[in-house]
C-alpha cells in the first residue's frame, strides 16, 4: 500500500511472507538531497534504505547506489535476520534496479 504518491512524504506499507511468517512494515520517505538521495525508513527506525543517484558523463548516464542499515532483533530472531536479510535484500534491490532501468528505457508504467 502506498500513500502520498512520489518522493518526500510518501508512506509505504510493504507486506511480505518470510519463512512462513507474514511481515508488514510502515515506512516513510524523505529526500535529504532532493533529486539525488531518497530515504525510506521504517517508523520504528530499525531499517533505513537510501537510494543515491550520481550523474555521470554530463548527465548522460547515472549510477544508482542502494544502501541499507538495519538493526536486527535480539537473540535467535536477530541471528536469523542477520543471515536471511542480505540475500533477500539483494533480490529486492536487483528487482528495483531492473524496474528503474525499464522505466528509464520507456518500458515502465
Amino acid at each position: 500500500m502506498i500513500k502520498g504518491g512520489n518522493g518526500a512524504g510518501t508512506e509505504l506499507i510493504p507486506r511480505m511472507v518470510m519463512a512462513g511468517r507474514k511481515l508488514e512494515y510502515h515506512q516513510t520517505v524523505t529526500e535529504p538531497e532532493p533529486g539525488r538521495v531518497v530515504r525510506e525508513a521504517n517508523v520504528d527506525g530499525m531499517l533505513v534504505t537510501r537510494f543515491i543517484v550520481d550523474p555521470l558523463d554530463d548527465g548522460q548516464r547515472c549510477r544508482v547506489t542502494i544502501d541499507t542499515d538495519f538493526t536486527p532483533a535480539p537473540g535467535l530472531t536477530g541471528f536469523i535476520e542477520r543471515l536471511g536479510n542480505p540475500p533477500v535484500m539483494r533480490y529486492v534491490y536487483l528487482k528495483e534496479l531492473r524496474q528503474l532501468a525499464d522505466y528509464v528505457r520507456g518500458k515502465g508504467h
